[in-house]
């Protein structure tokens, strides 16, 4: 697991994300539960070209939602946008889950192409000022 930094401006106020980029694999996943407790937001990732990817998602929603705080925001994003031609999971199916699931966003991004990338971090950036200013909480 790899910890990445971001930091965005909002209302003169710097909101310094904390990127915990964790493998998708079983035998990881006790250690990633463990890494949600207390966190202000959530972000699940699959690859649209991977129905499997998909599928695995929707189980460790169940399972994470269960150690986080009901204040916890999530974010679903599909990635492999550039792969339209290999794609496996709709967009539509995408926005139906993270509708589902009560998600504050789901987007569709490309790494490789960096499609989306800062609209998705300057999404989550903006969801943890508003949920935090609500709370009259320091952002985390």
């Amino acid at each position: 697991m790899e910890n990445k930094f971001f930091c965005i401006k909002i209302n003169n106020i710097i909101i310094k994300l904390c990127i915990l980029d964790s493998p998708g694999m079983d035998k990881y996943f006790d250690i990633i539960k463990m890494n949600c407790k207390n966190k202000d937001l959530i972000m699940f990732i699959y690859a649209i070209d991977n129905l499997e990817s998909f599928n695995a998602i929707k189980n460790r929603i169940k399972e994470v939602k269960k150690v986080c705080n009901s204040n916890t925001s999530y974010i679903l994003v599909g990635n492999k946008s550039d792969l339209e031609e290999q794609r496996q999971i709709s967009y539509e199916e995408g926005q139906d889950l993270a509708n589902k699931e009560k998600f504050d966003l789901f987007i569709e991004v490309s790494a490789q192409m960096t499609f989306n990338i800062d609209e998705l971090f300057f999404e989550a950036a903006k969801i943890c000022y508003k949920k935090n200013k609500k709370k009259g909480q320091n952002i985390k």
